[in-house]
């Protein structure tokens, strides 16, 4: 049965290990929470080990510069995992003798990051092995912009590298946008497309956070925060840890009420330290 909690304190003594989401947790993409930075702080002061895990397609760097800039300190986390690492490193470590070329979706800003991975860049499906998803074209994009794309995909049988999984995103006045994992999800279900996922809820982004805690990693000593159930709470499920779900970001809609009747570990309207 869910435990409703009124702040991390009622049940930090149980971890030493936080696996944080950030946006929706810690900030809305504009604004760092007040309340989140004093969680930030507090756990720090406790020694706990705090991990930022994101489904940003980015490179941890570049989310930590941002943060930075958002008045989230560096030095109340120990480090960041990204789906974009994650994502980057897999097809930096094992490449695919069968790929030669692919075909980037994504914003020319995302672009840079993935420069160095052992492929050529094409801007002609027709050339493409494969299709690099990382991010929209535009925060306004739906998913009819790119089904003539999909279509094309789905006769050259090309499967979808999918550096972001999240299907939606909550900017900071409350406006709900899609984002990368839904144009991955209508391809792979509706199109019957062949698609790799990088982030959460999929394991590979666990199991990298799992090797940056090292040889004394405790599942059971380790807490992951998020505001998806979809992402954050099933891959913590997954992965063997507890969650701990904050109604804020894309489970804004969703009352404490509510949360009580499904399968959770705790909940709390949003990420407070008591």
């Amino acid at each position: 049965m869910t435990k409703i909690i009124s702040g991390l304190k009622d049940i930090i003594h149980h971890y030493d290990v936080i696996l944080s989401d950030i946006w929706g947790v810690l900030w809305n993409g504009t604004d760092a929470y007040p309340d989140a930075i004093e969680v930030l702080k507090q756990l720090k002061d406790q020694e706990k080990r705090v991990i930022l895990i994101s489904n940003a397609p980015k490179s941890a760097t570049w989310v930590s510069n941002m943060l930075s800039r958002a008045g989230i300190e560096r030095q109340w986390y120990e480090s960041i995992v990204t789906s974009g690492v994650v994502c980057y490193d897999f097809l930096k470590s094992e490449p695919n003798p069968d790929w030669k070329k692919y075909m980037m979706i994504g914003r020319e800003i995302d672009h840079e990051y993935y420069h160095n991975i052992p492929y050529e860049q094409t801007d002609l499906i027709e050339k493409a092995d494969f299709i690099l998803l990382i991010s929209l074209e535009s925060n306004h994009s739906s998913l009819d912009d790119y089904m003539p794309l999909l279509h094309q995909a789905q006769q050259r049988q090309l499967p979808i590298i999918c550096a972001n999984p999240d299907k939606c995103f909550i900017d900071a006045q409350g406006h709900s946008m899609i984002r990368a994992g839904s144009i991955a999800q209508h391809y792979q279900q509706q199109l019957q497309g062949n698609v790799y996922y990088f982030g959460k809820p999929h394991q590979l982004i666990y199991r990298a956070c799992q090797k940056q805690i090292g040889n004394n990693f405790n599942a059971s000593k380790t807490l992951a925060i998020g505001d998806s159930i979809e992402h954050d709470v099933m891959g913590a499920k997954t992965f063997g840890i507890d969650s701990l779900l904050v109604t804020t970001g894309v489970s804004q809609h969703l009352s404490l009420d509510e949360c009580q009747s499904m399968a959770l570990d705790y909940v709390s309207s949003k990420l407070l330290w008591s």
